[in-house]
């Protein structure tokens, strides 16, 4: 039998606490002159034994030097307890030897390691694989069996019942299965995703799994963070949930890509009924925290452009600043207004830092580029995300309703986003003072940090300091440049990682300290949008948000199709009621109500009859033409699509004129100015904008004189004709007036 040594007792169990503070059980093995080895055999969580279920190989085995054990020791950093941690089900198990032939052949091969090697088959490795070796031999079994049997002996203590079947942690032959009734009683009904099997055979004996306990873990988490942030019902943060589901792998560029992944989830009524007492619990502390009892209120701390942020009020900053990137559509350089690079849109929430919305445009900064950021900052990002493949990114995203947005002065002199801001949002629009470039909050900062986070993007011309370095970047930016998708995946990746990442312990409160809130910006803007109540809790719905600030003007809708910038959408609603609306009003077209999908350019929301948001669709037509991108996107695949006809029509006018022109007497150049010319002088009336255009004029009337009255003659018409007519007549009068006066007519 292995003794007890100076240092441990073989009595009882050994508490040992670790870094962090937990607490874990270890059981006294065997020790030599220098080492004790010892088995963790379970954790301790408020004050109770929490045993692990046993292994068959050595994972739960540890050394420990025995200078160690006298430091914990001195630190109580380890101590006794008298619990031994064995299960009820051994200790009153009543199987004498003949009873059972499986058990009595465990109990004979313990029995015969233990006495023929003592102790070295838990010191050594090498008198443990001996020992494994001449067990599996002696009672011919399989090694792996016989070091189980070992090891179940060791995890509980040389108890004589210690490889009894372990029944109550998985059911067998006439056990059910525990935890299959509640407190009450009453069936718990199967839990769990159906396994393949299950699904193939309803009856096969390889039914479905209770959640694992990382997936309890994380799907907790994942509710407690959710029930505080929203007011969603169970059954969306179920749904959102589920989209983060996700897994990564590489496309054919070799590019890392998010893909979803079919993960093996237990079933929906089994995943709300864990949530519902945390969603329940959160609500109820998310109340308490907003009531006006002292020590509930958070107050923001000060300094800079905190000190707008104060209270119940939510500021956000918007300010615009071009990328230091190209952007490729195809081989094509996306070139808009005058722009080769994108200006990039960011809404910074002053109370956190944390990035709320974003907008990616080319061209000019004006006020509809400012109202598609305020659209971002003010609704969800999971449409958004699934549209660029980034779904993972989802718990780095934040948004929420704002009661004051400080722009630029030159946007915010637009009467239309003053319209869509301060009338129908009811938002104060806020511009900073001239030369007082501290009023207009962290938007350029924030954009800054961006910036240099995207400079690892290959054709990036952000400057790194070295002269060298950023001539280089310079000089190859538009060869090396990347397309929209892959830009759009690195934006949104660097926003997640900086509101994840941030440090921003100057923004913590004493509650939040408290609290243990981590000082990351999405921490503290999910904290400070749990804490708003009253008037200030501004979490529009989407429908809201969709009529005050995606209005665009009414459109005709003729036989349920309706034209927007080039593009046809439509929905069978929509087509039913223009029908009807032109059976009821003969030669009229039916007139609706539009708004715009800020994020979404291939979806259009109209009006019905009954004052309802109806989803109209792109057409094939449209969708196959147009991605679903950005709205400045779709302008270019327009101007490409122009461009390519212009220059088709180029080269075409060009063959037809080589083909037509006479072999060489002309020049092609000569050939157009002559049927300019021509085409000037057959034209109704006299041009008198030029001079050129009046004498071409006249001489096409001189030749209209010419041969009505070659014709009223009988002279015969024709260059030809009309010379030899003249030389003919001029021959005459020579020859019959010798020495006289000719007359000629200039005809």
């Amino acid at each position: 039998m292995i003794t007890a040594g100076p240092f441990l007792t073989i009595t009882g169990n050994w508490v040992k606490t670790v870094k962090g503070g937990g607490e874990r059980l270890y059981r006294y093995l065997a020790e030599d002159a220098t080492n004790v080895w010892v088995m963790e055999v379970g954790t301790v969580k408020q004050d109770a034994a929490i045993v692990h279920k046993p292994l068959k190989t050595k994972g739960y085995r540890k050394q420990w030097r025995k200078q160690e054990i006298s430091v914990w020791l001195k630190a109580n950093r380890l101590r006794h307890i008298e619990e031994r941690c064995i299960p009820n089900e051994i200790l009153d198990a009543r199987l004498p030897p003949g009873m059972s032939d499986e058990l009595d052949m465990k109990r004979s091969l313990v029995d015969f390691v233990k006495d023929e090697f003592g102790d070295s088959y838990v010191l050594t490795e090498k008198g443990y694989r001996e020992a494994v070796k001449l067990a599996s031999s002696t009672f011919d079994v399989a090694p792996q069996t016989a070091a189980g049997w070992l090891e179940y002996d060791l995890f509980y203590g040389h108890h004589v019942n210690s490889n009894v079947p372990h029944n109550w942690n998985k059911g067998g032959r006439g056990l059910p299965r525990r935890a299959l009734r509640s407190a009450d009683g009453k069936l718990v009904p199967i839990l769990g995703r159906p396994t393949d099997a299950e699904v193939i055979d309803p009856d096969t004996k390889l039914k479905r799994q209770r959640c694992p306990p990382r997936r309890y873990a994380n799907w907790c988490e994942f509710v407690t963070r959710e029930a505080w942030n929203s007011d969603d019902r169970i059954k969306v943060i179920l749904e959102r949930y589920k989209l983060l589901q996700v897994g990564f792998n590489r496309d054919v560029q070799g590019i890392v890509r998010a893909f979803p992944a079919n993960r093996k989830l237990p079933s929906d009524n089994y995943l709300t009924q864990i949530a519902r007492p945390i969603l329940r619990r959160v609500r109820e502390e998310r109340r308490i925290a907003r009531s006006n009892q002292p020590g509930h209120r958070r107050v923001l701390s000060g300094g800079s452009g905190n000190q707008l942020a104060y209270g119940d009020l939510s500021v956000y900053d918007i300010d615009a600043t071009p990328v230091d990137n190209h952007i490729l559509y195809g081989r094509e350089e996306i070139y808009i207004n005058g722009c080769g690079k994108p200006t990039a849109l960011l809404a910074v929430d002053r109370g956190s830092d944390a990035i709320v919305g974003w907008y990616l445009t080319f061209g000019f900064e004006n006020g509809d580029c400012y109202r598609r950021c305020v659209f971002s900052a003010y609704t969800p990002k999971e449409r958004e995300l699934a549209r660029w493949g980034v779904l993972h990114l989802l718990p780095g995203m934040v948004y929420g309703a704002a009661s004051q947005i400080f722009i630029d002065r030159g946007p915010g002199i637009s009467e239309n986003m003053q319209m869509a801001f301060v009338e129908r949002l009811r938002n104060d629009l806020l511009m900073a003072r001239p030369g007082d470039p501290a009023g207009k909050g962290h938007g350029e900062q924030v954009m800054l940090m961006i910036q240099a986070d995207l400079s690892h993007v290959l054709g990036s011309t952000h400057k790194t300091g070295d002269k060298e370095v950023d001539r280089q970047k310079l000089k190859v930016a538009k060869k090396v440049a990347v397309e929209l998708e892959v830009y759009m995946v690195a934006f949104l990746s660097a926003i997640a990682r900086r509101n994840l990442e941030l440090d921003a312990r100057h923004l913590l409160t004493s509650d939040m300290i408290k609290d243990e809130l981590k000082p990351v910006p999405v921490e503290i803007f999910n904290y400070n949008k749990g804490l708003r109540d009253g008037d200030f809790d501004w979490d529009w719905s989407e429908e809201k948000i969709y009529r005050n600030l995606c209005w665009i003007p009414p459109s005709k809708a003729p036989d349920g199709f309706v034209s927007y910038d080039g593009r046809q959408y439509s929905s069978a609603m929509l087509r039913a009621q223009a029908r009807v609306f032109q059976q009821v009003n003969p030669g009229k077209t039916l007139v609706v109500k539009l708004f715009d999908v800020p994020n979404a350019p291939l979806t259009l929301l109209w009006e019905d009859a009954g004052c309802n948001l109806q989803v109209l669709e792109a057409e094939s037509k449209t969708q196959a033409t147009y991605e679903d991108t950005f709205k400045w996107h779709h302008d270019f695949v327009s101007k490409l699509k122009n461009k390519r006809l212009r220059e088709a029509r180029a080269r075409n006018a060009s063959t037809t004129r080589q083909a037509t022109n006479s072999s060489g007497s002309v020049s092609e150049t000569k050939q157009i100015k002559l049927d300019a010319v021509e085409s000037r002088g057959e034209a109704a009336g006299v041009a008198t904008s030029s001079r050129s255009a009046r004498k071409a004029a006249k001489e096409h009337l001189d030749r209209q004189d010419s041969k009505h009255l070659f014709a009223a003659l009988g002279v015969p018409q024709g260059d030809e004709g009309v010379q030899t007519a003249v030389s003919g007549s001029a021959n005459e009068h020579d020859s019959g007036n010798d020495g006289g006066q000719d007359f000629f007519t200039d005809f």
